[in-house]
Formats: C-alpha cells, sequence, structure tokens
C-alpha cells in the first residue's frame, strides 16, 4: 500500500522537535560531510562536498499544454509563487523544511497547489514533492521533475555506478570532451553514484519515483543533470484532468571514503 511521502519523512525523527518557524530568508546548512543554502522558495543551491562544489542547483522542472494549445508552458524554479515555508529543528543537526505554494508560467498565473518537503540530516538531504494541477494538460511524456545540476569539473573521468529500477548495474564514466548529441542520457534509474575527491554522491528515487541522468554537453550546457520524476509522469498525449496529483521524492547522499 502506498504511504504518503511527506508523513513518511518526518516519522523518522524520534526526538522531539521544535515549534516550526516561519522561514523568511535563505537557510544554510552544513555538516561535517557537505553544505548547502536553500530559499524559502524551496530551491536548494551551491552543494558542496568538503571544500569542493558539486552541484549548481536541485529545483522544480516542467513542460505541458494547454488542450488545443499550440504553444508550451514552462515550469521553473521561479514558477514558484506565493510561498509560505516553515523550518523546524528535530535536534542532532537534523531539519526540516515545509514550502507551500503555487505554480505560475509566463502567462497563466496558478497552474497547481505546490508542496515541498525537505528534510536536511548530517549525511543526506531527502525532498518529497507534491503538485496538484488546477488547470487541465497535455503532456506525452512527464509534466513535472525536479533537476539536480552538477558541475562538470568534479566529475570528469571519474567512475560512476547507475542502477535501474529493475535492480540492473553498470559502471560508467563522464568523459572529459562530448560531442553534442553523443552524451549520457539513461532512463528508468532508481539509484546513481558519482565517486568524487572527497567521497561518494549518491542519488536515489523513492516511492513512486524514477530518475534519468543526462550529460547536458548533449544541448550545450556544461552541467551533468539527474532528473526525478513521479512514475505516473504523463498520461501518453491524453488530457491530464484538474486535480491530477503528482508525487515523487528524491535522496541525495553523501559518503565519506573509507581510511
Amino acid at each position: 500500500m502506498k504511504k504518503i511521502l511527506f508523513l513518511m519523512i518526518g516519522a523518522a525523527f524520534a526526538l522531539q522537535a521544535a515549534e516550526p518557524e516561519a522561514l523568511t530568508k535563505d537557510f544554510s546548512y552544513q555538516s561535517a560531510l557537505y553544505q548547502t543554502s536553500m530559499k524559502p522558495s524551496g530551491l536548494i543551491v551551491n552543494g558542496k562536498m568538503g571544500n569542493e562544489l558539486i552541484f549548481k542547483s536541485i529545483g522544480l522542472a516542467g513542460k505541458f499544454r494547454l488542450p488545443e494549445a499550440k504553444e508550451n508552458q514552462m515550469v521553473s524554479p521561479s514558477s514558484v509563487t506565493d510561498t509560505a515555508s516553515t523550518l523546524e529543528n528535530f535536534g542532532g543537526n537534523r531539519y526540516q523544511v515545509v514550502t507551500k505554494g503555487k505554480l505560475a508560467t509566463k502567462t497563466l498565473a496558478d497552474i497547481g497547489d505546490y508542496e515541498q518537503v525537505t528534510v536536511f540530516e548530517p549525511e543526506r538531504i531527502k525532498i518529497a514533492y507534491k503538485i496538484t494541477a488546477k488547470v487541465p494538460m497535455l503532456s506525452r511524456f512527464r509534466v513535472f521533475w525536479n533537476n539536480l545540476d552538477m558541475l562538470l569539473p568534479p566529475l570528469l573521468d571519474r567512475g560512476g555506478l547507475m542502477v535501474t529500477t529493475d535492480k540492473k548495474e553498470s559502471t560508467f564514466s563522464i568523459p572529459a570532451t562530448c560531442e553534442k548529441g553523443k552524451g549520457i542520457h539513461t532512463g528508468k534509474i532508481g539509484q546513481v553514484k558519482f565517486s568524487l575527491a572527497n567521497g561518494v554522491f549518491a542519488a536515489a528515487a523513492g516511492e513512486q519515483s524514477v530518475m534519468v541522468i543526462f550529460d547536458c554537453r548533449n544541448n550545450g550546457a556544461d552541467l551533468f543533470r539527474v532528473e526525478g520524476y513521479a512514475l505516473s509522469g504523463g498520461q501518453g498525449g491524453a488530457v491530464i484532468p484538474e486535480g491530477k496529483v503528482w508525487e515523487w521524492s528524491v535522496t541525495y547522499e553523501f559518503t565519506p571514503f573509507e581510511e
């Protein structure tokens, strides 16, 4: 039976939490393994492992059309508007941020309700997303997802491991040079690990979730992207009705090398 992601994340803590407080400015988090910061909109930026900057951002993305319309509606981190975020301290350098708001595009003021629950722990970041559509949508593939945008220099010529949703493992490396359109682009990923200078960084899809890994040099951008999204992403071209709910989660883990 499917568990509700937002209850699952908070329930892991046995310590008594302090009362939540409103988050109105950037929240900076640091442990012995990593550091990053989070904006009240839910966008996570500038992730470091040790002293090395490894990711640029973790944020929302999306793409759909209105029925009978020709132009695409694009969703980005700036689409999250009218947010109200709360910060809760569970002790032991563990924090939870709950972000609620609505989604907008350049031409549509309110396409859906948005909720994001982010838990920062000393070894990991857990993020759960929930979006409820307020307008009918059309998409052949996934409508909403989140992007982990990693910087290329820490990854180049280093080893990686990917595990598909059917548990097949394979190793890979990210070359220093990549011809446009010929880089890695692999879907149905359940977990991916990157060997970095200061340890192993991993992303794992949660329940009813899946990932895609993508060398953005395929499209001319100097980034490596890990996309997470709900298994019930799209409807194969059928109209998605108002009230449709997408829920997915991803955990990002930081593991030091054994001495």
